[in-house]
């Protein structure tokens, strides 16, 4: 997450790593879904295999956020 300034607010690791190449390169993130408060609205993210896990998307819903993006593969 990018803020107006140029500063990055947070960075998102991948929660759940697909089995094959990425297990040897990646760290999964702590498992939370990052929710930040803007002037728009609360904002939040998940991204590519995590938004295979309906049961770590429901964070979206619980925390809450306004809005979320995700990015896909």
């Amino acid at each position: 997450m990018i803020e107006p300034s140029g500063q990055i607010k947070w960075e998102y690791l991948k929660t759940e790593v697909p089995p094959g190449l990425e297990v040897a390169i990646l760290v999964p993130s702590s498992g939370l879904l990052p929710v930040t408060e803007t002037p728009s609205g609360r904002l939040g993210a998940a991204i590519a295999f995590d938004m295979d896990f309906p049961s770590f998307l429901l964070q979206a819903g619980r925390r809450p956020s306004d809005l979320n993006g995700c990015a896909g593969e």
